[in-house]
C-alpha cells in the first residue's frame, strides 16, 4: 500500500468529525458519494510514533494533559445519558471545562526540530489536523498534507485563557485560539506523567518515557 496509496472516501457521520471539518466534507452522504465521480485528491501526512507499544503511528493527534484525561472521564459518562452528537459534544465541554480548573500542570521536556520547549503545561498536542476531541479548534491553519505538524502548548499560566476559550464553546461563538503553535518535522518528548492519548485512544505508560514523533508526508489519500 505504501508503493501504491489508495484514496479514502470519507463520509462525516460520527460525533465531532474532525478529519472532515479540516478537509471541508460537509452536506448529505448522498450528495458527497455523487462527487467521487470526478474527486479532488488530497494528500495527507501520518505522524509516525517511536516508543509506545502498540501504537505506531497517528492521523488527527497525539498528547498529554488535559485532553486524555477528559478522554476517561467521557468514558465514565453512562451511555444512556449522552444519546445525541449534540448532548455528546456540550457535555464534553462541560466536562472540561471542569477540569481546566482544577487540572495539574506537569513538566513536560520536548525539542522541537532540535530547539528546547520544555516548561509545566496543562496540555500538550501534537495535531495534523485543525481541531480535537469536541471540536477544539486549536491549530486553525493546521493542513494535513504540508509535511508538518502542529505543536500546541498550553502554559499553565494560560488556565484562565483556556477556560475562557471552552466557556465561549459552551455558548456557541468560536473564539479564535490564541495559544502557542509550534510547527514541527520531527520530535521528542517526555511528559511527567503517565497518560496520553493517540488519536481517539488512551494509553498509560509505567512512567516518563521519551517518545519520538516524525511526519511522514503525503502517505495517505483523501477524496475531498
Amino acid at each position: 500500500m505504501l508503493e501504491k496509496p489508495l484514496p479514502l472516501a470519507l463520509l462525516p457521520l460520527g460525533t465531532a468529525n474532525n478529519i472532515a471539518k479540516t478537509l471541508g466534507i460537509s452536506g448529505h452522504a448522498e450528495t458527497i458519494v455523487k462527487s467521487w465521480v470526478n474527486p479532488k485528491v488530497l494528500p495527507f501526512d501520518v505522524a509516525k510514533i517511536d516508543g509506545i507499544k502498540g501504537a505506531s503511528f497517528f492521523l488527527e493527534g497525539f498528547g498529554y494533559g488535559l485532553f486524555p484525561k477528559l478522554i476517561r472521564e467521557m468514558e465514565k459518562q453512562e451511555e444512556h445519558k449522552i444519546n445525541t452528537r449534540e448532548k455528546s459534544l456540550r457535555t464534553a465541554l462541560d466536562v472540561l471545562h471542569d477540569l481546566v480548573n482544577t487540572y495539574e500542570a506537569k513538566k513536560c521536556r520536548i525539542m522541537i526540530d532540535d530547539v528546547d520547549y520544555s516548561g509545566r503545561f496543562l496540555l500538550v498536542e501534537i495535531m495534523n489536523i485543525q481541531s480535537i476531541g469536541p471540536n477544539l479548534n486549536l491549530a486553525p491553519m493546521a493542513h494535513p498534507g504540508d509535511g508538518e505538524l502542529e505543536v500546541v502548548l498550553i502554559h499553565e499560566s494560560e488556565r484562565a485563557a483556556f477556560a475562557s476559550y471552552v466557556m465561549g464553546k459552551i455558548k456557541g461563538s468560536e473564539t479564535p485560539s490564541s495559544f502557542n503553535i509550534l510547527k514541527a518535522k520531527k520530535l521528542q518528548i517526555m511528559w511527567g506523567g503517565n497518560h496520553l492519548h493517540v488519536d481517539d485512544r488512551n494509553y498509560e505508560l509505567k512512567g516518563p518515557k521519551e517518545i519520538t514523533i516524525e511526519v511522514r508526508p503525503g502517505l495517505l489519500q483523501f477524496y475531498i
